[in-house]
Protein backbone atom coordinates (compact mmCIF):
# COMPACT_ATOMS: atom_id res chain seq x y z
CA UNK A 1 0.00 0.00 0.00
CA UNK A 2 2.83 2.40 0.83
CA UNK A 3 4.45 1.67 -2.57
CA UNK A 4 1.19 2.47 -4.37
CA UNK A 5 0.71 5.62 -2.30
CA UNK A 6 4.18 6.88 -3.16
CA UNK A 7 3.57 6.26 -6.85
CA UNK A 8 0.17 7.98 -6.88
CA UNK A 9 0.89 11.15 -4.85
CA UNK A 10 -1.75 10.34 -2.23
CA UNK A 11 -2.73 12.27 0.92
CA UNK A 12 -4.32 10.35 3.83
CA UNK A 13 -6.39 12.18 6.42
CA UNK A 14 -8.71 11.34 9.33
CA UNK A 15 -10.72 13.28 11.90
CA UNK A 16 -12.76 12.61 15.01
CA UNK A 17 -16.48 13.32 15.20
CA UNK A 18 -15.79 17.04 15.89
CA UNK A 19 -13.56 17.42 12.84
CA UNK A 20 -10.23 17.51 14.72
CA UNK A 21 -7.45 16.12 12.53
CA UNK A 22 -5.98 12.82 13.76
CA UNK A 23 -4.10 11.83 10.58
CA UNK A 24 -2.60 13.96 7.83
CA UNK A 25 0.26 12.48 5.77
CA UNK A 26 1.27 11.14 2.38
CA UNK A 27 3.60 11.86 -0.59
CA UNK A 28 0.95 14.10 -2.16
CA UNK A 29 1.85 16.78 0.41
CA UNK A 30 5.13 17.42 -1.40
CA UNK A 31 3.30 19.61 -3.92
CA UNK A 32 1.42 21.60 -1.25
CA UNK A 33 2.62 24.32 1.18
CA UNK A 34 1.38 22.30 4.17
CA UNK A 35 3.20 20.78 7.15
CA UNK A 36 1.42 17.86 8.88
CA UNK A 37 2.54 19.12 12.33
CA UNK A 38 0.64 22.36 11.71
CA UNK A 39 -2.56 20.45 11.00
CA UNK A 40 -2.67 17.53 13.42
CA UNK A 41 -4.92 18.06 16.47
CA UNK A 42 -6.59 21.12 14.94
CA UNK A 43 -10.04 21.37 13.33
CA UNK A 44 -9.73 20.40 9.68
CA UNK A 45 -12.14 23.21 8.89
CA UNK A 46 -9.32 25.70 9.58
CA UNK A 47 -7.48 24.12 6.67
CA UNK A 48 -10.50 24.47 4.37
CA UNK A 49 -11.85 27.84 5.56
CA UNK A 50 -11.08 29.41 2.17
CA UNK A 51 -12.55 26.44 0.32
CA UNK A 52 -16.28 26.22 1.00
CA UNK A 53 -16.72 23.28 -1.37
CA UNK A 54 -14.18 21.18 0.58
CA UNK A 55 -15.76 22.19 3.88
CA UNK A 56 -19.18 21.08 2.66
CA UNK A 57 -17.82 17.68 1.58
CA UNK A 58 -16.22 17.06 5.00
CA UNK A 59 -19.46 17.99 6.81
CA UNK A 60 -21.34 15.50 4.62
CA UNK A 61 -18.88 12.76 5.53
CA UNK A 62 -19.18 13.56 9.26
CA UNK A 63 -22.96 13.40 8.83
CA UNK A 64 -22.63 9.77 7.69
CA UNK A 65 -22.46 10.15 3.88
CA UNK A 66 -19.80 8.67 1.62
CA UNK A 67 -18.34 11.29 -0.69
CA UNK A 68 -16.43 11.14 -3.99
CA UNK A 69 -15.54 14.44 -5.66
CA UNK A 70 -12.89 16.40 -7.54
CA UNK A 71 -11.35 19.46 -5.91
CA UNK A 72 -8.77 22.06 -6.84
CA UNK A 73 -6.35 23.31 -4.18
CA UNK A 74 -3.13 25.28 -4.43
CA UNK A 75 -3.05 24.86 -8.21
CA UNK A 76 -3.42 21.07 -8.04
CA UNK A 77 -6.37 18.80 -8.89
CA UNK A 78 -7.35 16.04 -6.42
CA UNK A 79 -9.78 13.16 -6.59
CA UNK A 80 -11.19 12.99 -3.05
CA UNK A 81 -12.79 9.96 -1.33
CA UNK A 82 -14.30 10.55 2.15
CA UNK A 83 -15.87 7.78 4.24
CA UNK A 84 -17.58 8.11 7.66
CA UNK A 85 -16.29 5.97 10.57
CA UNK A 86 -18.77 4.42 13.02
CA UNK A 87 -18.38 3.32 16.67
CA UNK A 88 -19.87 0.15 18.13
CA UNK A 89 -23.20 1.93 18.66
CA UNK A 90 -23.32 2.83 14.92
CA UNK A 91 -22.77 6.48 15.71
CA UNK A 92 -20.39 8.51 13.51
CA UNK A 93 -17.09 8.77 15.37
CA UNK A 94 -15.16 10.55 12.60
CA UNK A 95 -14.18 10.16 8.99
CA UNK A 96 -11.22 8.96 6.91
CA UNK A 97 -10.23 10.36 3.57
CA UNK A 98 -7.92 9.81 0.62
CA UNK A 99 -6.98 12.59 -1.80
CA UNK A 100 -5.22 11.49 -5.02
CA UNK A 101 -3.31 14.11 -7.01
CA UNK A 102 -4.57 13.70 -10.62
CA UNK A 103 -3.19 16.96 -12.01
CA UNK A 104 -0.88 15.35 -14.57
CA UNK A 105 -3.36 12.70 -15.69
CA UNK A 106 -6.07 15.35 -16.15
CA UNK A 107 -3.62 17.41 -18.19
CA UNK A 108 -2.81 14.35 -20.31
CA UNK A 109 -6.50 13.65 -20.82
CA UNK A 110 -7.04 17.22 -21.97
CA UNK A 111 -4.11 16.93 -24.37
CA UNK A 112 -5.44 13.67 -25.79
CA UNK A 113 -8.90 15.16 -26.19
CA UNK A 114 -7.46 18.23 -27.92
CA UNK A 115 -5.48 15.95 -30.24
CA UNK A 116 -8.61 13.90 -30.96
CA UNK A 117 -10.58 17.04 -31.79
CA UNK A 118 -7.73 18.32 -33.96
CA UNK A 119 -7.58 15.00 -35.84
CA UNK A 120 -11.36 15.03 -36.30
CA UNK A 121 -11.19 18.57 -37.64
CA UNK A 122 -8.41 17.62 -40.07
CA UNK A 123 -10.37 14.58 -41.27
CA UNK A 124 -13.41 16.78 -41.89
CA UNK A 125 -11.24 19.27 -43.76
CA UNK A 126 -9.75 16.43 -45.83
CA UNK A 127 -13.21 15.27 -46.95
CA UNK A 128 -14.12 18.81 -48.01
CA UNK A 129 -10.75 19.26 -49.73
CA UNK A 130 -11.30 16.09 -51.77
CA UNK A 131 -14.74 17.24 -52.95
CA UNK A 132 -13.46 20.73 -53.77
CA UNK A 133 -10.42 19.48 -55.68
CA UNK A 134 -12.60 17.27 -57.90
CA UNK A 135 -14.86 20.19 -58.84
CA UNK A 136 -11.98 22.63 -59.25
CA UNK A 137 -10.07 20.26 -61.55
CA UNK A 138 -13.05 19.86 -63.84
CA UNK A 139 -13.46 23.65 -64.00
CA UNK A 140 -9.74 24.21 -64.54
CA UNK A 141 -9.68 21.64 -67.34
CA UNK A 142 -12.18 23.79 -69.22
CA UNK A 143 -10.26 26.99 -68.52
CA UNK A 144 -6.78 25.66 -69.32
CA UNK A 145 -7.95 23.72 -72.38
CA UNK A 146 -9.72 26.68 -73.94
CA UNK A 147 -6.73 28.92 -73.19
CA UNK A 148 -4.50 26.43 -75.02
CA UNK A 149 -6.81 26.36 -78.03
CA UNK A 150 -6.91 30.17 -78.10
CA UNK A 151 -3.11 30.34 -77.95
CA UNK A 152 -2.89 28.17 -81.07
CA UNK A 153 -4.77 30.84 -83.02
CA UNK A 154 -3.06 33.91 -81.54
CA UNK A 155 0.29 35.47 -82.38
CA UNK A 156 2.48 34.87 -79.27
CA UNK A 157 4.05 38.33 -79.68
CA UNK A 158 0.72 40.12 -79.91
CA UNK A 159 -1.03 41.75 -76.97
CA UNK A 160 -3.62 38.96 -77.04
CA UNK A 161 -0.93 36.28 -77.12
CA UNK A 162 0.87 37.80 -74.11
CA UNK A 163 -2.39 38.02 -72.17
CA UNK A 164 -3.24 34.39 -72.96
CA UNK A 165 0.20 33.26 -71.83
CA UNK A 166 -0.16 35.20 -68.57
CA UNK A 167 -3.60 33.67 -67.99
CA UNK A 168 -2.19 30.19 -68.65
CA UNK A 169 0.55 30.72 -66.05
CA UNK A 170 -2.03 31.79 -63.47
CA UNK A 171 -4.10 28.71 -64.30
CA UNK A 172 -1.07 26.46 -63.83
CA UNK A 173 -0.38 28.03 -60.43
CA UNK A 174 -3.99 27.36 -59.50
CA UNK A 175 -3.51 23.76 -60.63
CA UNK A 176 -0.68 23.41 -58.12
CA UNK A 177 -2.91 24.68 -55.32
CA UNK A 178 -5.69 22.26 -56.26
CA UNK A 179 -3.11 19.47 -56.35
CA UNK A 180 -2.24 20.32 -52.75
CA UNK A 181 -5.93 20.18 -51.83
CA UNK A 182 -6.28 16.81 -53.52
CA UNK A 183 -3.16 15.42 -51.83
CA UNK A 184 -4.38 16.67 -48.44
CA UNK A 185 -7.67 14.81 -48.91
CA UNK A 186 -5.69 11.55 -49.14
CA UNK A 187 -8.30 9.81 -51.22
CA UNK A 188 -7.36 6.33 -52.41
CA UNK A 189 -4.96 3.87 -50.84
CA UNK A 190 -1.20 3.79 -50.86
CA UNK A 191 0.71 1.27 -52.96
CA UNK A 192 3.87 0.69 -50.94
CA UNK A 193 7.00 -0.96 -52.24
CA UNK A 194 10.72 -0.85 -51.43
CA UNK A 195 11.95 2.65 -52.28
CA UNK A 196 15.44 4.13 -52.19
CA UNK A 197 15.22 7.59 -50.64
CA UNK A 198 18.47 9.04 -52.01
CA UNK A 199 17.16 9.43 -55.60
CA UNK A 200 13.92 10.89 -54.21
CA UNK A 201 15.89 13.46 -52.21
CA UNK A 202 18.14 14.48 -55.09
CA UNK A 203 15.23 14.70 -57.57
CA UNK A 204 13.22 16.83 -55.12
CA UNK A 205 16.18 19.23 -54.75
CA UNK A 206 16.56 19.45 -58.54
CA UNK A 207 12.83 20.08 -58.94
CA UNK A 208 13.03 22.90 -56.38
CA UNK A 209 15.35 24.75 -58.81
CA UNK A 210 17.14 26.76 -56.13
CA UNK A 211 19.07 29.76 -57.41
CA UNK A 212 22.53 30.86 -56.36
CA UNK A 213 21.10 32.49 -53.23
CA UNK A 214 20.27 29.08 -51.71
CA UNK A 215 22.86 26.34 -51.24
CA UNK A 216 21.83 22.76 -50.54
CA UNK A 217 24.05 20.09 -48.98
CA UNK A 218 23.06 16.40 -49.03
CA UNK A 219 24.65 13.74 -46.80
CA UNK A 220 23.34 10.19 -47.17
CA UNK A 221 24.51 7.01 -45.45
CA UNK A 222 26.12 4.94 -48.25
CA UNK A 223 24.38 1.85 -46.84
CA UNK A 224 20.98 3.51 -46.43
CA UNK A 225 18.16 1.00 -46.11
CA UNK A 226 15.20 1.02 -48.45
CA UNK A 227 11.83 2.11 -47.03
CA UNK A 228 8.33 0.77 -47.53
CA UNK A 229 6.62 3.67 -49.25
CA UNK A 230 4.49 5.04 -52.04
CA UNK A 231 7.27 6.83 -53.93
CA UNK A 232 5.24 9.67 -55.55
CA UNK A 233 3.82 10.67 -52.18
CA UNK A 234 7.16 10.59 -50.38
CA UNK A 235 8.57 12.75 -53.17
CA UNK A 236 5.67 15.15 -52.57
CA UNK A 237 6.56 15.33 -48.87
CA UNK A 238 10.15 16.29 -49.69
CA UNK A 239 8.98 18.91 -52.20
CA UNK A 240 6.59 20.40 -49.64
CA UNK A 241 9.33 20.67 -47.00
CA UNK A 242 11.75 22.23 -49.49
CA UNK A 243 9.09 24.73 -50.58
CA UNK A 244 8.51 25.68 -46.94
CA UNK A 245 12.25 26.11 -46.35
CA UNK A 246 12.63 28.23 -49.45
CA UNK A 247 9.87 30.61 -48.41
CA UNK A 248 11.03 30.72 -44.79
CA UNK A 249 14.58 31.73 -45.73
CA UNK A 250 13.39 34.41 -48.12
CA UNK A 251 16.66 36.21 -48.80
CA UNK A 252 18.68 33.00 -49.13
CA UNK A 253 20.65 30.63 -46.96
CA UNK A 254 21.66 27.00 -46.58
CA UNK A 255 19.56 23.84 -46.62
CA UNK A 256 21.12 20.69 -45.17
CA UNK A 257 19.61 17.25 -45.81
CA UNK A 258 20.87 14.21 -43.88
CA UNK A 259 19.65 10.62 -44.18
CA UNK A 260 20.71 7.71 -41.98
CA UNK A 261 19.63 4.34 -40.60
CA UNK A 262 18.22 4.21 -37.09
CA UNK A 263 16.13 2.25 -34.61
CA UNK A 264 12.66 3.17 -33.42
CA UNK A 265 11.99 5.31 -30.38
CA UNK A 266 8.64 6.03 -28.77
CA UNK A 267 5.97 6.53 -30.04
CA UNK A 268 6.98 4.57 -33.16
CA UNK A 269 6.66 0.81 -33.36
CA UNK A 270 9.87 -1.09 -32.57
CA UNK A 271 11.99 -1.84 -35.60
CA UNK A 272 14.36 -0.39 -38.19
CA UNK A 273 13.73 3.05 -39.65
CA UNK A 274 15.31 5.47 -42.08
CA UNK A 275 15.55 9.04 -40.82
CA UNK A 276 15.73 12.12 -43.05
CA UNK A 277 16.41 15.52 -41.51
CA UNK A 278 15.99 18.75 -43.48
CA UNK A 279 17.39 21.85 -41.77
CA UNK A 280 17.28 25.34 -43.21
CA UNK A 281 19.45 28.26 -42.05
CA UNK A 282 19.26 31.82 -43.17
CA UNK A 283 16.96 34.82 -43.31
CA UNK A 284 14.03 33.62 -41.20
CA UNK A 285 10.70 34.94 -42.47
CA UNK A 286 8.50 32.09 -41.26
CA UNK A 287 7.94 33.49 -37.76
CA UNK A 288 9.02 30.17 -36.22
CA UNK A 289 11.49 31.21 -33.56
CA UNK A 290 10.50 29.33 -30.39
CA UNK A 291 9.12 25.97 -29.33
CA UNK A 292 5.73 27.61 -28.79
CA UNK A 293 5.71 28.83 -32.39
CA UNK A 294 5.86 25.21 -33.56
CA UNK A 295 2.58 24.25 -31.87
CA UNK A 296 0.45 24.98 -34.96
CA UNK A 297 3.02 24.53 -37.73
CA UNK A 298 1.24 21.46 -39.13
CA UNK A 299 -2.21 23.07 -39.01
CA UNK A 300 -3.75 23.71 -42.46
CA UNK A 301 -4.29 27.37 -41.59
CA UNK A 302 -0.76 27.83 -40.19
CA UNK A 303 1.59 30.38 -41.69
CA UNK A 304 4.17 28.92 -44.04
CA UNK A 305 4.64 27.85 -47.62
CA UNK A 306 1.19 26.90 -48.83
CA UNK A 307 -2.04 26.34 -46.94
CA UNK A 308 -1.79 22.55 -46.85
CA UNK A 309 1.86 21.75 -47.59
CA UNK A 310 3.03 20.82 -44.09
CA UNK A 311 -0.31 19.36 -42.99
CA UNK A 312 -0.27 17.18 -46.11
CA UNK A 313 3.32 16.10 -45.47
CA UNK A 314 2.58 15.01 -41.90
CA UNK A 315 -0.56 13.13 -43.00
CA UNK A 316 1.35 11.22 -45.70
CA UNK A 317 4.16 10.23 -43.33
CA UNK A 318 1.70 9.15 -40.60
CA UNK A 319 -0.15 6.97 -43.12
CA UNK A 320 3.17 5.27 -43.89
CA UNK A 321 3.60 4.27 -40.24
CA UNK A 322 6.21 6.96 -39.65
CA UNK A 323 6.36 10.41 -38.10
CA UNK A 324 7.29 13.94 -39.10
CA UNK A 325 8.58 16.25 -36.38
CA UNK A 326 9.60 19.91 -36.40
CA UNK A 327 12.24 21.51 -34.18
CA UNK A 328 13.06 25.19 -33.88
CA UNK A 329 16.65 26.41 -33.53
CA UNK A 330 15.56 29.97 -32.88
CA UNK A 331 17.06 32.43 -35.32
CA UNK A 332 19.36 29.65 -36.61
CA UNK A 333 16.54 27.88 -38.47
CA UNK A 334 14.07 25.01 -38.34
CA UNK A 335 14.59 21.24 -38.73
CA UNK A 336 12.09 18.69 -40.03
CA UNK A 337 12.82 15.05 -39.26
CA UNK A 338 11.10 12.17 -41.04
CA UNK A 339 11.11 8.57 -39.81
CA UNK A 340 9.94 5.86 -42.23
CA UNK A 341 9.86 2.06 -41.68
CA UNK A 342 12.81 0.32 -43.36
CA UNK A 343 12.62 -2.90 -45.39
CA UNK A 344 15.30 -5.46 -46.19
CA UNK A 345 14.29 -5.84 -49.85
CA UNK A 346 16.23 -3.88 -52.46
CA UNK A 347 14.56 -0.92 -54.10
CA UNK A 348 13.88 -1.44 -57.83
CA UNK A 349 16.09 0.41 -60.28
CA UNK A 350 14.51 3.47 -61.90
CA UNK A 351 13.12 2.77 -65.40
CA UNK A 352 15.09 3.86 -68.42
CA UNK A 353 14.04 7.12 -70.02
CA UNK A 354 11.44 6.52 -72.76
CA UNK A 355 12.40 7.02 -76.36
CA UNK A 356 11.13 10.09 -78.15
CA UNK A 357 7.68 9.52 -79.61
CA UNK A 358 7.33 10.19 -83.33
CA UNK A 359 4.56 12.50 -84.45
CA UNK A 360 1.47 10.58 -85.51
CA UNK A 361 0.37 11.49 -89.03
CA UNK A 362 -2.57 9.07 -89.28
CA UNK A 363 -6.11 10.03 -88.35
CA UNK A 364 -6.35 7.69 -85.35
CA UNK A 365 -9.76 7.07 -83.77
CA UNK A 366 -10.09 8.03 -80.11
CA UNK A 367 -12.99 7.27 -77.75
CA UNK A 368 -13.36 9.84 -74.97
CA UNK A 369 -15.43 9.09 -71.84
CA UNK A 370 -16.14 11.86 -69.31
CA UNK A 371 -19.26 12.69 -67.33
CA UNK A 372 -18.83 16.46 -67.92
CA UNK A 373 -20.32 17.63 -71.22
CA UNK A 374 -18.02 20.67 -71.33
CA UNK A 375 -14.91 18.49 -70.96
CA UNK A 376 -16.12 16.05 -73.63
CA UNK A 377 -16.68 18.90 -76.06
CA UNK A 378 -13.37 20.55 -75.23
CA UNK A 379 -11.38 17.32 -75.53
CA UNK A 380 -13.02 16.62 -78.90
CA UNK A 381 -11.93 20.05 -80.15
CA UNK A 382 -8.39 19.62 -78.81
CA UNK A 383 -7.91 16.22 -80.45
CA UNK A 384 -9.70 17.16 -83.66
CA UNK A 385 -7.33 20.13 -84.06
CA UNK A 386 -4.51 17.58 -84.47
CA UNK A 387 -6.41 15.42 -86.96
CA UNK A 388 -7.76 12.73 -84.64
CA UNK A 389 -11.25 11.29 -85.13
CA UNK A 390 -13.15 11.49 -81.85
CA UNK A 391 -16.25 9.85 -80.42
CA UNK A 392 -17.50 10.56 -76.90
CA UNK A 393 -19.45 8.86 -74.12
CA UNK A 394 -20.84 10.29 -70.89
CA UNK A 395 -20.23 7.20 -68.73
CA UNK A 396 -18.66 3.76 -68.79
CA UNK A 397 -21.51 1.57 -70.06
CA UNK A 398 -21.99 3.78 -73.12
CA UNK A 399 -18.24 3.69 -73.79
CA UNK A 400 -18.18 -0.12 -73.55
CA UNK A 401 -21.13 -0.36 -75.98
CA UNK A 402 -19.47 1.98 -78.50
CA UNK A 403 -16.16 0.12 -78.26
CA UNK A 404 -17.84 -3.27 -78.75
CA UNK A 405 -19.79 -2.05 -81.78
CA UNK A 406 -16.67 -0.58 -83.39
CA UNK A 407 -14.58 -3.67 -82.61
CA UNK A 408 -17.15 -6.08 -84.03
CA UNK A 409 -17.51 -3.89 -87.13
CA UNK A 410 -13.77 -4.19 -87.79
CA UNK A 411 -13.17 -0.49 -87.12
CA UNK A 412 -11.70 -0.52 -83.57
CA UNK A 413 -10.65 2.59 -81.73
CA UNK A 414 -6.90 3.21 -81.62
CA UNK A 415 -7.12 4.39 -77.99
CA UNK A 416 -9.61 5.28 -75.27
CA UNK A 417 -9.39 8.28 -72.92
CA UNK A 418 -11.33 7.51 -69.73
CA UNK A 419 -12.24 9.72 -66.77
CA UNK A 420 -11.30 7.79 -63.63
CA UNK A 421 -14.20 8.98 -61.47
CA UNK A 422 -17.79 9.10 -62.68
CA UNK A 423 -20.10 9.73 -59.69
CA UNK A 424 -23.31 8.59 -61.41
CA UNK A 425 -22.05 5.79 -63.64
CA UNK A 426 -19.29 3.30 -64.42
CA UNK A 427 -15.87 4.86 -63.74
CA UNK A 428 -12.75 4.78 -65.86
CA UNK A 429 -10.98 1.75 -64.44
CA UNK A 430 -14.12 -0.41 -64.43
CA UNK A 431 -14.73 0.70 -68.03
CA UNK A 432 -11.17 -0.23 -68.98
CA UNK A 433 -11.57 -3.69 -67.43
CA UNK A 434 -14.82 -4.25 -69.36
CA UNK A 435 -13.28 -3.08 -72.66
CA UNK A 436 -10.21 -5.26 -72.08
CA UNK A 437 -12.61 -8.21 -71.91
CA UNK A 438 -13.65 -7.31 -75.47
CA UNK A 439 -10.19 -6.39 -76.77
CA UNK A 440 -7.18 -7.47 -74.65
CA UNK A 441 -4.94 -5.19 -76.76
CA UNK A 442 -6.89 -2.00 -75.96
CA UNK A 443 -4.74 1.09 -75.37
CA UNK A 444 -6.18 3.13 -72.52
CA UNK A 445 -5.37 6.55 -71.09
CA UNK A 446 -6.79 7.36 -67.66
CA UNK A 447 -7.56 10.99 -66.82
CA UNK A 448 -8.34 12.30 -63.35
CA UNK A 449 -7.97 15.24 -61.04
CA UNK A 450 -7.21 12.75 -58.26
CA UNK A 451 -3.61 12.10 -59.24
CA UNK A 452 -2.82 10.61 -55.82
CA UNK A 453 -5.06 7.60 -56.62
CA UNK A 454 -2.88 4.44 -56.77
CA UNK A 455 -4.14 3.68 -60.28
CA UNK A 456 -2.69 7.02 -61.41
CA UNK A 457 0.67 6.51 -59.69
CA UNK A 458 1.08 2.84 -60.72
CA UNK A 459 -0.87 2.75 -63.98
CA UNK A 460 1.46 0.42 -65.90
CA UNK A 461 0.96 -2.34 -63.35
CA UNK A 462 -2.76 -2.16 -64.12
CA UNK A 463 -2.20 -2.52 -67.87
CA UNK A 464 -2.93 1.14 -68.63
CA UNK A 465 -0.87 2.80 -71.36
CA UNK A 466 -0.74 6.35 -69.96
CA UNK A 467 -2.31 8.77 -67.50
CA UNK A 468 -2.99 12.50 -67.81
CA UNK A 469 -3.89 14.50 -64.70
CA UNK A 470 -6.60 17.15 -64.90
CA UNK A 471 -6.44 19.94 -65.76
CA UNK A 472 -4.42 19.53 -68.95
CA UNK A 473 -3.40 21.74 -71.86
CA UNK A 474 -3.60 20.90 -75.57
CA UNK A 475 0.10 20.02 -75.71
CA UNK A 476 -0.13 17.75 -72.65
CA UNK A 477 -3.17 15.93 -74.04
CA UNK A 478 -1.71 15.48 -77.52
CA UNK A 479 1.60 14.22 -76.11
CA UNK A 480 -0.17 11.54 -74.07
CA UNK A 481 -2.42 10.44 -76.96
CA UNK A 482 0.39 10.39 -79.56
CA UNK A 483 2.64 8.35 -77.29
CA UNK A 484 -0.19 5.87 -76.69
CA UNK A 485 -1.31 5.29 -80.27
CA UNK A 486 2.26 5.05 -81.60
Amino acid sequence: MHIAANALKVIFCATDSQGRTTLFEGPGLECLPLNPSDVLGKPIFELTKDQPEATALIRRALAGEGVIATLEAHGRVFEVHLTPVYDQDRAVSGMVGVAIDVTESRSLQRSLEEERLKRSRLESLAVRAGALSHEFNNLLTGVLGNLSLAQMEADPASSLGVSLTSAERACLRTRDLVAALSEFSQEGGFEKRPVSLEPCIRQAVLAAAFGVEIRCGIRVDPHLWAVSADEPRISQVLKNLLAYARKAMGGGGIIEIDAWNTRAAEPLRPGKYVAVRLTHHGDQRSGIQTREDLAGIFEPDSTGAGCFALATARTIIANHGGQLLAESHGSAGVSFTIHLPAVLAEAPRPPEAPQATPKIETHARILVMDDEQSIRDLTRRMLSSAGFQVDTADEGRDAVRQYRDAFEAGQPFDAVLLDLRVPCGMGGYETFEAIRGIDPAVKAIISSGHFENPIMSNFREHGIAAVIPKPYSVSELLAAVRQTVS
